[in-house]
């Protein structure tokens, strides 16, 4: 068996990763989809460990890691380190990550959530003007009766 190199954390090996995730078309986590992963689990490799893969800040420590990339990449493990060499040294990644596959259905929900409370504070203020209107038809919380110091 040939031997499969390590891949140091590296803006080259970022790169390389980037493009082929990209030229198959795939979002990061739906390359992560393809390395295990599925939202609400630790198992896989999650969109964020691809970010920081594709950033530079994370390399590839194990041969598996290696094999398994490559794998899901659609190409040999050689041929993807050659890639990460080859890669032009330009500027660094500097865009902002993918949202997670579940973000959208995130921001609906906290949407929804933020609708309810902003009708919920209208109700409340409804009712606290009911109740300071009556206070001043009254003049107590009271009223007149027991537990009023003005009624005694």
């Amino acid at each position: 068996m040939p031997s499969v190199p390590v891949l140091p954390a590296s803006p080259s090996l970022g790169r390389a990763v980037r493009r082929r995730r990209e030229a198959l078309g795939l979002s990061r986590a739906g390359l992560a989809v393809r390395l295990g992963w599925s939202p609400g689990t630790r198992c896989g490799w999650s969109p964020r460990t691809l970010v920081r893969l594709e950033c530079g800040e994370r390399g590839l420590a194990h041969h598996g890691e290696v094999v398994v990339l490559a794998r899901a990449l659609g190409v040999d493990e050689g041929r993807l380190a050659a890639e990460a060499e080859a890669a032009p040294t330009s500027a660094p990644d500097t865009s902002a990550p993918e949202a997670p596959p579940d973000a959208d259905v995130g921001a609906a929900a906290l949407a929804r959530l933020v609708e309810q409370l902003v009708a919920r504070q209208a109700e409340q203020t409804a009712l606290l003007r009911t109740l300071v209107d009556a206070v001043v038809r009254n003049g107590s919380l009271g009223g007149r009766g027991e537990g009023n110091p003005a009624s005694q």
